[in-house]
């Protein structure tokens, strides 16, 4: 019969070692994918933000180019597919609730506001603002000096 070599007791602590961080840490991920679909399956609000946004350019007639801003300074931009607004042109002024890069709520605006937290963003009085719009802002573009003094 041949004898077969023991494995050293280093080895052996090597392989329990490994064994035992294996099974820990697969249970702690199993643990974590089971707490995410928990808080994901409720209907707690998503972090939202509010933005003026002014339509930038619209692209191939597909995409429109949102420039984000906050406290009058550009923050972001955004890229929202053309099928997402109603009716839209460059120039435009914007109210928009966005969250995780995605446009959630817009209201377009007859001028830039001083605060947004003040402007209600909804699509129910959209038609109502639309029909108090007497030029299209892409008509009649703001410079610094039309702005209403905010501060």
């Amino acid at each position: 019969m041949a004898s077969q070599q023991m494995p050293s007791r280093r080895a052996t602590l090597r392989t329990m070692t490994a064994l035992a961080t294996g099974l820990a840490v697969g249970s702690g991920s199993v643990a974590g994918s089971i707490d995410t679909q928990t808080d994901s399956d409720t209907d707690g609000p998503a972090d939202t933000e509010r933005y003026v946004a002014v339509v930038d350019r619209i692209v191939d007639g597909e995409h429109v180019v949102l420039l984000l801003e906050e406290d009058g300074q550009l923050v972001d931009q955004l890229v929202v597919p053309r099928s997402e607004f109603d009716s839209v042109s460059e120039s435009d002024i914007l109210a928009v609730i966005i969250a995780d890069d995605e446009l959630i709520e817009y209201r377009i605006l007859p001028e830039r506001p001083c605060d947004i937290d003040t402007v209600a963003v909804a699509t129910d009085s959209q038609d109502d603002l639309n029909d108090d719009r007497e030029t299209p802002p892409a008509s009649s573009p703001q410079t610094r000096g039309d702005r209403p003094d905010c501060l």
